[in-house]
């Protein structure tokens, strides 16, 4: 609410009929959001304040029956803060005194000139306008205190670790008769002796705006020493200019009853097959107050465990440091996932391991641990075996490819010369054979290469790169069409390449002459069809598998390196009839550039 947007009503009062309206006629032009009212006595002028809303009354001094001073005065007992400025032609000191005790809000001698109105105005605008600021902060303070009022939890706030506000339900729950009688109390009258240190010092840290606490479980001892299971959340607030904390406190009595019985809890963790341990820390050590039976068996058979470090229980040597950087990270509540490499009594082995810090129950404290070692070894090792198996199937992919394209490239030579020296149908069908050869070398290299991750994505425009690939496969009749709807796409572009030129080899080897083939856009990604044969139905689970061919030219490979492609991507591909009657290949999941 402001003066600037909405109308302000102003009741113009004098007993000097013409002069009440030439008052009106300066503020309504001085401010168009002025609306007035002119009454010429304070008798017709309360009477009009009661039945309307009026946001400021401008009135004259010395008029007949009820003065101004009068009028104020009962303007006053009904509402102690609406503007009232007294216009009056009649000023002396006495007046002006006698009108500020009366509550006025301004106070403005009458006189000639077009200033004098000005100067009205703007006083008449500035009251209007403190006065909606004060309603509004009235307003939100009101509805600030139903909300808390209404709130289930405790709400309170201190400073200082003095209380010094306190909603209905934090009257409650404390146990005191009115909220008077815990402001001004310590927090820590109302906690435990053996903790109260280690939660001042988290109040501290919060009222210094350090860090926050979340969902904390304490206890919380009543004015008549109940003991009430609570869970608290704090946050640093300005209060009244001074660093404080607001806190949550909720009731989780219901919650504590109902919590799973501890047996269960321990059978879960005597019987996990990994090895964990609960840790508490004591001057900085991670000293081992309980393990399982896994972790027994991993570090230390015959031995009572109990009570030694952590660390020095599980690494040795090197890992030591490590070791207990991972334990200052703990007790620092980080909360730590990774790879370690721990020594257990068959040697080194490799762990996930992770830490879930634990609460003290009172202080909100990290006392405790929970460490767990799930042991990965035997995947580390076979992740290292197939990388190793990989490295060999490179090496043999590349010398097969050598030993098999040279005397390749040799019999291409020789069949060239025979072709020149003498003709023979006999000598099509070996161009024929060798080129076939060729294909299939090359596919299966491919399929040595399967799961090989992409190279780096780059925005790809799929029309030049079709057409690009099409001059490379397709004959003379066969035809192209790239709609202009083609999109640019992010891909390897070397992988895309081959992907399309085996999918048009694909087209024009198991269509007629003058087959079409289509690139297109879908709404996630592109197709590729073709109006020739089509795949049946019953064959579109199996066509990606490698050696599947349903022509006499094909190597049974080519699709296969067409969906490795594709998952080598992260797209998915479907085969499904073309818009022609052929076949029509989706590629879906493709990301596009920004």
């Amino acid at each position: 609410m402001s003066l600037t947007t909405e109308p302000a009503c102003v009741l113009c009062v004098d007993d000097e009929p013409g002069f009440a309206d030439l008052t009106a006629t300066h503020l309504e032009r001085f401010d168009d959001q002025f609306t007035t009212k002119v009454e010429t006595n304070a008798e017709d002028a309360l009477e009009f304040l009661h039945e309307n809303h009026v946001d400021c009354i401008v009135s004259d001094y010395n008029m007949p029956g009820t003065d101004g001073l009068a009028f104020l005065q009962a303007v006053r007992t009904t509402d102690p803060e609406l503007p009232f400025l007294l216009f009056t032609g009649r000023g002396s000191e006495e007046i002006a005194s006698e009108a500020i005790s009366a509550g006025v809000t301004d106070y403005l001698e009458k006189g000639p000139g077009e200033e004098l109105y000005t100067l009205l105005g703007q006083r008449v605008k500035n009251a209007v306008s403190r006065h909606r600021i004060r309603l509004e902060k009235q307003e939100i303070k009101i509805r600030g205190e139903t909300i808390l009022n209404a709130s289930p939890d405790a709400i309170v706030v201190s400073v200082n670790n003095e209380f010094v506000y306190a909603n209905p339900k934090a009257i409650d729950l404390y146990g005191v008769p009115d909220g008077a009688s815990l402001l001004g109390r310590t927090v820590g009258e109302f906690i435990h002796p053996d903790y109260r240190d280690a939660v001042t010092r988290k109040l501290q840290s919060v009222e210094s705006g350090e860090r926050p606490a979340n969902h904390i479980p304490r206890t919380l001892f009543t004015i008549g020493g109940e003991e009430v299971p609570i869970e608290v959340t704090a946050r640093h607030v300005s209060w009244e200019g001074k660093p404080g904390v607001v806190a949550i406190v909720r009731d989780i009595t219901e919650r504590a009853e109902s919590t799973l019985p501890s047996h269960r809890y321990r059978a879960l963790f005597e019987h996990a097959n990994d090895a964990m341990a609960l840790v508490e820390f004591q001057d900085g050590a991670p000293v081992i107050q309980e393990v399982n039976s896994a972790f027994e068996s991993l570090f230390a058979p015959d031995d009572d465990i109990v009570g030694r470090d952590l660390d020095e229980a599980v690494a040795a040597g090197e890992r030591m440091a490590e070791a207990m950087e991972v334990t200052r990270q703990a007790e620092n509540d980080e909360f730590v996932r990774a790879e370690l490499t721990r020594d257990t009594v068959d040697g080194p082995r490799d762990f996930l391991w992770q830490q879930i810090p634990l609460e003290a129950d009172q202080t909100g404290e990290i006392e405790s641990t929970f460490v767990i070692y799930t042991d990965i070894t035997e995947r580390k090792e076979r992740g290292r075996e197939l990388e190793q198996q990989n490295a060999r199937l490179e090496e043999f992919a590349g010398v097969v490819s050598h030993d098999l394209r040279n005397p390749l490239n040799v019999a291409k030579g020789r069949l060239e010369l025979a072709t020149e020296e003498c003709e023979s149908e006999h000598l099509d069908e070996v161009e024929v054979a060798l080129d076939r050869t060729r294909t299939l070398i090359d596919d299966l290299l491919s399929l040595a290469r399967e799961g090989e991750p992409v190279g780096d994505m780059e925005p790809v425009e799929l029309d030049k790169l079709g057409e690009s690939c099409w001059d490379g496969v397709a004959n003379v009749e066969a035809t192209l069409h790239v709609d202009e709807r083609s999109p640019t796409i992010k891909a390897d572009k070397s992988r895309l390449r081959q992907l399309l030129e085996n999918l048009f080899r694909n087209a024009v080897q198991h269509g007629d002459e003058e087959v079409t083939v289509t690139v297109s856009a879908l709404d996630d990604g592109f197709f590729i069809e073709d109006d020739g044969p089509g795949i049946p139905e019953e064959d579109r689970d199996t066509v990606f598998e490698p050696g599947k061919s349903t022509s006499d030219d094909g190597t049974g490979f080519g699709l296969a390196i067409v969906r490795e492609i594709t998952e080598a991507h992260g797209w998915s591909i479907t085969v499904t009839d073309g818009t022609d009657g052929g076949s029509r290949f989706e590629i879906t999941s493709v990301d596009f550039p920004e």
